[in-house]
């Protein structure tokens, strides 16, 4: 694909509406000379080319040596630059090393917190799952002091990125540890795997072996770190060529690389939201005007008919004064008079009433095919 050279600078930026897809907006970045800028966008218009970014740069379709760069993520001008890959700022490595902490005199208060909570755990397997406010994790008691220190290094290699690692309330009422990366809460936890092997009776399940468990489930000494996005399962783990530590800055990576797809679906959701809030608030309006329209309507063929009833009723007392005389009848034809007097719109020429105040009931014959968005 084509890429222009850059003229004598990048064009001045314009109050420009994000284009249709990745490609489109591809396009416009090389047809700017490869510099484009946007004036000061609105926050929908903002969310729109931040998510259209995402996805041009997921997608694969940039043009060979060249990545894409952009300022401006939340406030002010936005540019977007296409820059040789051997010219680009440098970029977070997966193969960073990540440093391990040699003791656990420096934890997070947090794993702090699950040392101390792994201390009152006797029975050989420590499991915190279950305990607020420390880091998921079950592990055999002799592999604890390994696994805080591998999550020590993670999470000092995270804080040097800018993410925090916090404590938040998850969906069953339990608060757990983990990276704060894009606002995107992900859960760490820290597993030791294990080996199924066939459960041998001992003597006295010999006697009841209906109790006796079918399989044993065998610490390997084998640590995992896991997060709770269904989508990947283990983010690193320990194998016969190498170990959990020396994967923990694919682990991160692979968390940033989540949180990212997290947020492009956030902002994605929130165009849609938008859009969606945009087209009720039209059908709104044109709801509102229609019913205005039709109460008028109703107004004058209100009065049209009392129009031609007093019409018709100034024409009955002409033609009943011809044959009446008696003083009866010309008092009721002086008050049928009267009454056409009254009901002649074209006489008394009123404006119509107040409409009616939107309301749900009233609106709802002219929102047949429209829904109002969730909020």
């Amino acid at each position: 694909m084509h890429v222009p050279r850059a003229t004598s600078g990048p064009q001045e930026a314009k109050r420009l509406k994000p284009p249709g897809n990745p490609i489109a907006m591809l396009v416009a970045v090389q047809e700017a000379g490869g510099t484009l800028r946007v004036h000061n966008p609105s926050p929908r218009d903002r969310a729109r080319w931040r998510s259209l970014i995402n996805r041009l740069i997921r997608s694969g379709d940039l043009p060979d040596g060249l990545c894409l760069r952009h300022t401006g993520r939340d406030r002010g001008n936005l540019t977007l630059r296409l820059v040789p890959l051997d010219q680009a700022p440098h970029t977070r490595s997966s193969k960073a090393l990540i440093v391990i902490p040699d003791n656990l005199q420096g934890l997070h208060p947090v794993l702090r917190a699950t040392q101390d909570a792994a201390r009152t755990i006797k029975n050989g397997w420590v499991d915190t799952r279950h305990i607020p406010d420390v880091l998921a994790m079950r592990v055999t008691t002799h592999h604890v002091p390994r696994a805080l220190k591998a999550v020590q290094g993670l999470v000092t290699a995270a804080a040097h990125r800018g993410h925090a690692f916090v404590l938040e309330a998850r969906t069953n009422g339990m608060t757990r540890a983990g990276l704060k990366i894009q606002g995107h809460f992900l859960e760490l936890a820290v597993w030791e795997e294990t080996d199924t092997v066939k459960h041998v009776a001992t003597p006295a399940e010999s006697r009841t072996p209906w109790m006796a468990p079918p399989w044993d489930y065998l610490p390997t000494g084998r640590l995992a770190i896991r997060t709770d996005h269904p989508t990947y399962g283990d983010l690193v783990n320990d194998r016969q060529r190498w170990r959990l530590e020396d994967r923990l800055p694919r682990a991160l990576t692979a968390l940033e690389a989540i949180a990212e797809g997290l947020e492009a679906r956030r902002l994605a959701e929130q165009v849609r939201r938008q859009e969606a809030q945009e087209i009720w608030e039209r059908a709104l309006a044109r709801a509102k005007a229609q019913l205005i329209e039709h109460h008028r309507i109703a107004w004058l063929r209100h009065q049209l008919t009392h129009a031609r009833l007093a019409h018709e009723v100034r024409a009955f007392v002409v033609a009943a004064r011809t044959s009446t005389q008696s003083a009866e009848g010309l008092e009721w034809l002086e008050w049928v008079e009267q009454y056409a007097d009254r009901i002649d719109p074209i006489a008394n020429l009123l404006p119509p009433p107040p409409a009616p105040q939107p309301s749900a009931a009233n609106l709802e014959p002219y929102l047949k095919d429209v829904h109002r968005p969730a909020d």
